[in-house]
């Protein structure tokens, strides 16, 4: 089930990203939490969270791209946060994806436009630490991606977080028109169709 859950989670976020215009922020501020928020149950409040990722990139090999990201929990006064699980949601032009590592001990799998590496409580991300992950891809360095961070507040059960963090890997400009152009040029073509059949 849990799975399923984060399947669905990457799907969305994937389309999120493609439906956003060319340039803009898709979250504003960068991290995304949970359907529920604060005082619906479970603290799923994240204002106080505080994650910082770099990239490092690697060209050295002919035909292939080594990433390495390093991910920082940072301390929270209010809270007490641990990151559990950390996903990449790859763009669709990138490349195979292999040679997954991290220095936390975590397992690590990769599909085609999905790289996952998940911990246990015992492995878990602290505050004030930081962990690094990295894969290698055929071809260049990919330009845009979706991070899922799994967290636990206070001891409680993980929950998907989302950040686009778009900001540190634009694509080249690409217009994409809105979902309301489209509408208008679908209703033109369906006019000019049903004008011949007539």
């Amino acid at each position: 089930m849990q799975t399923l859950s984060r399947l669905l989670v990457v799907a969305v976020a994937t389309l999120l990203v493609l439906a956003a215009p060319a340039g803009a922020a898709l979250f504003t501020p960068p991290l995304l939490s949970p359907a529920g928020g604060a005082g619906s149950g479970p603290d799923h409040n994240i204002d106080n969270l505080s994650l910082n990722l770099t990239r490092t990139v690697d060209t050295s090999t002919p035909g292939q791209t080594s990433l390495a990201y390093d991910l920082t929990l940072n301390e929270d006064a209010s809270a007490t946060w641990t990151v559990v699980d950390f996903a990449i949601s790859r763009d669709w032009s990138e490349g195979a994806a292999s040679g997954l590592t991290n220095d936390m001990g975590w397992d690590g799998g990769a599909s085609s436009h999905f790289i996952d590496w998940t911990g246990d409580a015992a492995t878990a991300l602290s505050e004030g630490n930081s962990a690094t992950f990295g894969y290698t891809v055929d071809g260049a360095a990919p330009t845009d991606q979706l991070f899922i961070y799994y967290v636990t507040k206070d001891g409680g059960s993980p929950f998907q977080v989302i950040s686009s963090d778009r900001a540190t890997f634009l694509p080249a400009e690409v217009v994409v028109p809105e979902p309301s152009a489209l509408a208008l040029v679908g209703i033109a073509v369906l006019a000019l169709w049903r004008r011949r059949a007539a």
